[in-house]
């Protein structure tokens, strides 16, 4: 039941953004605006504050294999993109932002409140550690797949991979390794900065979903078979494996609770860019974020 409430909460989040740009309290750059601020500036604060961590040899064989662990369920959601591509007959236009939406989660805004409601604030370096290979993989593998299923070609650069959360990532690791503890003044505006992330996320969310046709968000079948392999598919099978690898629970929970989550709204920002199927990945977004109040309770209730 918390989780429920809890996901009731970042979809009503959703809605304020929704409502506000839908009755021009804002504008249609404010959600650019706000993404970079979160993106650059809060997002990197919760990693750090996530990071606050004492230094263990335990938790750093955790680390590593949260790592492996990863890169497993990356692998794992790349084949189920696959098979949903071909089963739906994709077009260019469709098939990266298919793929993309099954493989990455809206881990960066979505799980760090739910697994900080669910486990705690100490379970929150872990989920930074696991989350590090994703967001690697999203600024780089996850843009290209976009960018060439519309002819595109994009370069994998320096700076596409070293952005501001992987610097925090990197920044948090050292103090963590170190056992270095920030002063009061800059622990205690780094933790309100972070508190900005989830709530301000889920804003952000709803003022991209405003600029679509709501009547055309529930149309065709896409979205929906979308929602249910990034939803329901990927966190069953993730499961099913690390609970027959015997895996701790620490490992279990973060995994399984991380590909539970919905569609990343920015999957709508990146298809925009590079001319493929924005509709579509606008509607993945708001369609699994909307069942996600059903399906996030249920899958932590089994794990």
């Amino acid at each position: 039941m918390t989780v429920f409430y809890l996901t009731i909460v970042l979809f009503f989040l959703i809605l304020t953004g929704f409502t506000a740009r839908k009755l021009n309290v804002v504008d249609e750059g404010f959600a650019k605006n706000l993404s970079s601020f979160l993106f650059n500036i809060a997002y990197p604060a919760l990693i750090i504050k996530s990071m606050q961590f004492s230094f263990t040899a335990d938790s750093l064989i955790t680390s590593s294999r949260l790592v492996v662990l990863s890169i497993f369920v990356l692998i794992i959601s790349w084949l189920v993109a696959k098979l949903v591509n071909k089963a739906v007959k994709s077009n260019s236009a469709t098939q990266g932002v298919t793929t993309f939406a099954i493989m990455y989660s809206n881990f960066t805004f979505m799980a760090f409140p739910v697994v900080e409601e669910l486990y705690g604030r100490e379970m929150l370096f872990y989920l930074a550690i696991f989350t590090m290979v994703l967001r690697i993989a999203y600024s780089t593998h996850g843009v290209n797949i976009i960018a060439r299923s519309m002819k595109e070609k994009t370069a994998v650069s320096l700076k596409s991979v070293i952005n501001p959360p992987v610097v925090a990532i990197i920044v948090g690791l050292t103090l963590y390794l170190f056992s270095i503890k920030l002063p009061y003044p800059i622990a205690r505006t780094i933790e309100m900065l972070s508190q900005t992330v989830s709530p301000l996320g889920m804003v952000v969310a709803g003022l991209i979903l405003a600029e679509l046709n709501f009547k055309e968000i529930f149309k065709g079948y896409r979205a929906y078979i979308i929602s249910f392999a990034r939803l329901v598919i990927i966190p069953i099978i993730v499961f099913l494996t690390v609970r027959l690898l015997g895996l701790p629970d620490i490992e279990r929970q973060i995994a399984v609770i991380v590909s539970a989550m919905p569609v990343a709204s920015v999957s709508v920002i990146i298809s925009a860019k590079y001319g493929a199927d924005r509709k579509l990945a606008a509607q993945a977004t708001f369609i699994s974020t909307l069942f996600s109040v059903i399906t996030v309770p249920l899958i932590s209730l089994i794990i």
